[in-house]
């Protein structure tokens, strides 16, 4: 399991460093200070739980962008997360760091495949997907527009998959969040891993609302073309 996550970590760096594909930053729109609180990866058993938790408990929207394969595993929860109101996202079968690479066919046949898992839980349709790393190239683009999915991208990215200690996240989160409009992404998930030790996630994630909240911004949400308002 350990050598897994480490050829994951490995691979995720070397497709970041690579010319022919882009993360999928968002510029942070001007406007009123607005954040749109994504998660991706779930979901995962407590981590996933004691994040709806601290949503519950300030009131505000969230989309969750659930990998199918760990829907598959953990139905009850991805139906929780309907149940409690959040937005529901795609973000994959199982996480395949290079589906960029892949040809169209199997890239839509990977997000309709999600699709399908979510529909059949929540009874609710996805229409948003960020794929894995939020990595985008002309297939992915070119498969999003053709099973009409809508892109969202990222302009908060701390890589906290790679964090497993609340007072950095919160640190570097609040170093990050710029004026304007913007969207965060945290891992309530480590790809299709159980990994109960992104405990540590819903702890930052209410020191960041609470402060948010304090500095006076305003929590957006995902809305079906993409864009946080």
């Amino acid at each position: 399991m350990k050598s897994k996550k480490i050829i994951l970590i490995l691979s995720m760096i070397f497709l970041s460093s690579c010319s022919f594909i882009k993360i999928l930053w968002e510029d942070g729109r001007k406007g009123e200070n607005t954040i749109c609180l994504t998660f991706d990866d779930g979901p995962n058993g407590i981590a996933t739980k004691n994040v709806l938790n601290v949503l519950d408990k300030y009131q505000v929207p969230a989309t969750f962008f659930i990998i199918g394969k760990n829907a598959e595993r953990e139905p009850e929860l991805l139906k929780e997360i309907s149940k409690r109101g959040y937005s529901i996202g795609n973000h994959s079968y199982d996480h395949d760091n290079f589906l960029f690479t892949k040809s169209n066919d199997l890239i839509k046949e990977n997000i309709l495949k999600t699709n399908k898992i979510v529909k059949s839980i929540t009874g609710k349709n996805p229409n948003l997907f960020r794929p894995p790393n939020a990595l985008v190239n002309e297939n992915i683009e070119k498969a999003c527009n053709e099973t009409n999915m809508k892109i969202v991208g990222v302009n908060i990215f701390i890589n906290d998959s790679m964090l497993f200690n609340e007072d950095v996240t919160y640190s570097y989160v609040m170093k990050e969040l710029k004026s304007g409009i913007n969207i965060l992404v945290l891992h309530d998930g480590f790809g299709t891993f159980e990994n109960q030790q992104r405990v540590f996630i819903s702890d930052a994630l209410d020191r960041i609302i609470n402060k948010l909240k304090k500095i006076g911004y305003k929590f957006g949400k995902i809305e079906k073309n993409g864009i946080c308002s």
